[in-house]
């Protein structure tokens, strides 16, 4: 990491305490309100209801503490309802993905919702992020992560980049157990990940459910949590 950038924060896991709470509850039935409302996805299909999504979109939206004035980077948001929660609660939320079909989604989203105040940026993050330093206050990056190209940390460090000293950047990612794909992210490399960015590594507790993928092969949600507390 930049020796001029520094964060403080934590990780966990998938946790199924979290989702035993009303507050998660909330947030899923909000989501899920906007999905039926705008109609745009198959209504046998709703992101919201996405086996992690149900613990991944309520515990970033819990993390990033959204005021009104926040400016929020969706990172990867793609067509995803949650970045319109984001914008019913701060003041405006840039969505960086490279999927030119967010396009219309986000045109239904402004017809049928009334929100106007999401902007879509077209780009890869391998390529790094067209921002400038210090520049939101908040970020959610939702399992993103695993889909691109190691190595990780530089992808962390340009989010660092573009976060404003006291912000928030709230991640989550999958994390395998026995990868044996370019598109999976082993228990070792997230700690290598957490090891850099300075914060303690958390075993996975024996609670923690892992998935299963369609080769059987098991994985679980890593949440990182993390203050930007030093500038560029």
């Amino acid at each position: 990491m930049n020796k001029n950038m520094s964060v403080e924060g934590s990780m966990g896991w998938y946790d199924p305490w979290f989702l035993c709470h009303p507050h998660p509850f909330a947030i899923i039935h909000d989501l899920l309100k906007i999905e039926e409302t705008m109609r745009y996805h198959d209504p046998k299909y709703y992101a919201s209801l996405h086996w992690s999504r149900i613990f991944e979109y309520p515990w970033v939206y819990t993390m990033l503490n959204l005021k009104k004035d926040d400016l929020v980077l969706d990172l990867g948001g793609g067509w995803g309802p949650f970045q319109f929660l984001l914008a019913q609660e701060c003041k405006w939320v840039y969505n960086f993905d490279m999927d030119v079909g967010v396009i219309p989604f986000l045109d239904v989203g402004k017809r049928v919702l009334g929100i106007d105040n999401v902007t879509l940026t077209l780009g890869n993050a391998e390529n790094g992020l067209p921002y400038e330093n210090n520049y939101f206050d908040k970020v959610a990056f939702i399992s993103v992560l695993e889909h691109m190209n190691p190595p990780y940390q530089r992808y962390m460090d340009d989010i660092i980049r573009v976060t404003k000293v006291g912000g928030i950047i709230s991640c989550t990612f999958d994390v395998f157990v026995n990868p044996h794909e370019r598109e999976e992210v082993s228990m070792a490399t997230a700690k290598t990940l957490c090891d850099y960015l300075g914060i303690q590594w958390v075993d996975v507790p024996p609670s923690t459910p892992y998935g299963a993928n369609e080769s059987t092969k098991p994985f679980t949600v890593i949440t990182i949590n993390l203050e930007k507390v030093k500038s560029v």
